[in-house]
């Protein structure tokens, strides 16, 4: 073995430069700096869906410190929370009447 360091060689130019290709974490993001438009402010309060009943119902929470809820109605645990907006949209087989 030699005491002669290896030279260093510098990163080439062009598509593969870099770390993976990227030279910093905001290369070729063309969202950077823009603001998501599509947030609705008049989406709702927040509700709790009980798969047990098959409809929004109210809840207890047991533990404060864990997000774990009891329905009221039927004691059923099986609860979704959300907005009254996503939970009709994500639930809307269930709650056809």
């Amino acid at each position: 073995m030699s005491d002669a360091a290896t030279p260093i060689v510098p990163a080439p130019e062009g598509k593969f430069a870099g770390f993976y290709g990227i030279k910093s974490d905001l290369v070729n993001v063309s969202t950077y700096g823009k603001e998501k438009i599509t947030f609705n402010p008049d989406r709702g309060a927040i509700v709790f869906f009980c798969h047990d009943c098959k409809k929004f119902v109210e809840t207890d929470r047991a533990d404060p410190k864990k997000m774990k809820f009891t329905c009221q109605t039927c004691k059923g645990r099986k609860i979704s929370y959300g907005t009254e907006e996503s939970l009709k949209e994500h639930y809307k087989r269930v709650l056809v009447k």
